[in-house]
């Protein structure tokens, strides 16, 4: 299973697979959060959720799967702040939009 790592090491490993990056910042972010535990499933499952939304992004240059984790890991930074209350609407919105 991938561990929860800092930001500097998750981007050194996507830069290393960038085929796998939603998955490598998607899991350090689920786990850092205890998703699998709300949703009261093993993290293999998570796992598999987003290698198969990876899989499946179409080839944009932009919204491809790579946005879609600086998207996620810049929510998460949000989420982890002080100002949590004001950010978590404007995360979720963007959330939604992506």
């Amino acid at each position: 299973m991938i561990a929860y790592r800092s930001t500097v090491a998750l981007r050194g490993a996507c830069f290393y697979d960038l085929r796998r990056c939603l998955v490598w910042l998607g899991m350090s972010t689920l786990l850092r959060f205890e998703v699998h535990k709300t949703l009261r499933c093993p993290e293999s499952t998570l796992q598999n959720w987003l290698t198969l939304v990876e899989a499946n992004y179409n080839a944009n240059p932009y919204h491809n799967s790579t946005h879609a984790g600086d998207v996620l890991h810049a929510i998460a930074c949000f989420l982890d702040s002080e100002k949590v209350g004001i950010v978590q609407s404007t995360g979720l919105r963007a959330i939604n939009t992506h």
